[in-house]
């Protein structure tokens, strides 16, 4: 499987991930990476179980300067390469919620402490034309087929420490992954014209309904090498290999629920400020059931960043 995948590769990208290295080494002087691609740690107890994630616009005054990171996913071990990117800003801060469909069972919130959010990212070499992978997942609205292309954003395990000012009491986000999430281009999802579900997360004083259209993004667990200046880094593993997320695209009722700012701390910092948007995905635990890369020929169009 390796193989093949590797065949499919553009003959530039060997050389892409060489050039990487050593653009890290002209930014962080006389850095030698040790993230090894296909090197992975001895697997961890089992991790609590992924939450589901009502996601809002948030934006962050103060600038991310230097942040570099490696990342290396599923489809980054079958393609024999990692991504060298940049985190350039905030773009959605998730709380978990719990989510009422129709008649099904209603889901809890499992880990309260659990929170995400999501940053910008710029590959130091991106391809012309990214590889596109087609993905069939499985989750609580059935199975449906995605096509997948060009990572865009890292979820980041964070801790709320202040909602409005107020210091809150919630704890590290123990055994939570970070995910790598790409854009969705095609997708055979179709639930009818409306799907109505009764949400409710830390923001919300009570459940409020929201309607859930199309798959915005699909996540997949991934490692992160945090590369700091002078060489230092601080790798993050894969904790749970099977779990993965499925972003659609959210809308709520338009009641306000008085939260405009929040406080973040994670790898990338404490005292993060946040501003708190409007409610724009509902992210759901997934089970990637299969994947595969598109044939070259395929690969002939590109997303845009939102």
């Amino acid at each position: 499987m390796i193989d093949m995948l590797s065949s499919s590769l553009p003959p530039s990208a060997r050389k892409m991930q060489v050039c990487s290295l050593a653009l890290v080494a002209v930014f962080f002087l006389a850095f030698t990476p040790s993230f090894s691609p296909l090197a992975h740690a001895q697997e961890a107890p089992p991790p609590p179980p992924l939450d589901h994630f009502k996601c809002y616009r948030a934006s962050n005054p103060n600038p991310l300067l230097r942040v570099l990171v490696l990342l290396e996913d599923q489809f980054d071990v079958g393609l024999e390469r990692f991504d060298t990117t940049r985190i350039v800003k905030v773009k959605f801060f998730c709380n978990p919620t719990t989510k009422q469909h129709g008649n099904n069972a209603f889901v809890q919130i499992q880990n309260p402490d659990h929170h995400l959010t999501l940053y910008v990212f710029k590959q130091f070499f991106a391809e012309k034309y990214p590889p596109k992978f087609e993905v069939i997942v499985d989750n609580q609205f059935g199975i449906h087929t995605m096509i997948v292309q060009k990572p865009q954003y890292l979820m980041v395990p964070s801790k709320k420490t202040k909602i409005q000012g107020a210091p809150t009491t919630h704890g590290d986000p123990t055994g939570l992954d970070h995910y790598k999430c790409y854009s969705v281009l095609e997708h055979d999802f179709n639930l009818g014209a409306v799907v109505t579900l009764g949400l409710q997360d830390e923001f919300d004083t009570r459940q409020m309904n929201a309607v859930m259209t199309t798959p915005f993004l699909f996540c997949n667990p991934t490692r992160k090498d945090h590369i700091f200046a002078l060489g230092q880094h601080q790798v993050t593993d894969i904790r749970n290999q099977r779990d993965h997320l499925t972003c659609y695209n959210l809308t709520q009722d338009k009641v306000k629920n008085g939260v405009k700012n929040v406080e973040v701390e994670n790898q990338f910092g404490s005292a993060q400020p946040l501003g708190i948007g409007k409610v724009e995905m509902l992210c759901v635990p997934s089970l990637k059931m299969s994947w595969g890369l598109l044939p070259p020929d395929d690969n002939n169009s590109t997303s845009e960043d939102d």
